[in-house]
């Protein structure tokens, strides 16, 4: 098949779809610069996710989280998103495209203009307390603040060991786990 009779079938399964929900991942935010994780070049060569991405990390080493996470942030701050996100978001706009299901955490659907985002993974950008759920902003995280409670900043995106449901029953996690998997 030629890249222009592979163009016009998916057009033409655009047109006839129903429903459509395109599922996007690390490709995406690396063609815009942020850094993937798994590749020969991906932060995992030079982190250990064990003590910089984990529950105990958090726990143990609460600095090395939040600085790991704050570079993240700031990775997220100086990109943008590329032509592909927008091309989906108008793609949405023209009723092709029905909903985006992304295991990226950075927001960038959402940014170009995409509706109906599905955060599989979560976002860097919801910040709030671990002990106490209050909602702060990526700014109070940057500054390695604590919260009024005197609890821990965290995002609420994946990360090693995280399932919140798992580790701390209903709270603080759940009203968070709702807003991405309702």
């Amino acid at each position: 098949m030629t890249d222009q009779q592979a163009i016009e079938q998916l057009a033409s399964w655009l047109n006839h779809s129903s429903f459509t929900v395109v599922l996007s991942g690390a490709g995406m935010s690396t063609e815009s610069g942020i850094p993937d994780f798994r590749s020969h070049n991906g932060l995992w060569k030079n982190f250990d996710p064990a003590y910089v991405s984990s529950v105990e990390a958090l726990d143990n080493h609460y600095d090395l989280f939040n600085e790991f996470y704050s570079l993240r942030l700031q990775d997220v701050e100086t990109c943008s998103p590329h032509e592909g996100y927008e091309a989906l978001a108008r793609l949405q706009q023209n009723g092709l495209i029905h909903a985006i299901a992304t295991q990226n955490v950075d927001g960038f659907h959402r940014r170009a203009g995409g509706k109906n985002i599905y955060e599989l993974h979560g976002s860097l950008h919801n910040i709030y307390c671990h002990t106490c759920s209050k909602v702060h902003s990526a700014e109070d995280f940057k500054k390695g603040s604590t919260c009024s409670c005197g609890g821990k900043l965290v995002h609420l995106s994946f990360f090693s060991g995280s399932c919140c449901l798992r580790r701390y029953g209903t709270k603080p996690c759940l009203p968070f786990a709702r807003q991405i998997w309702s």
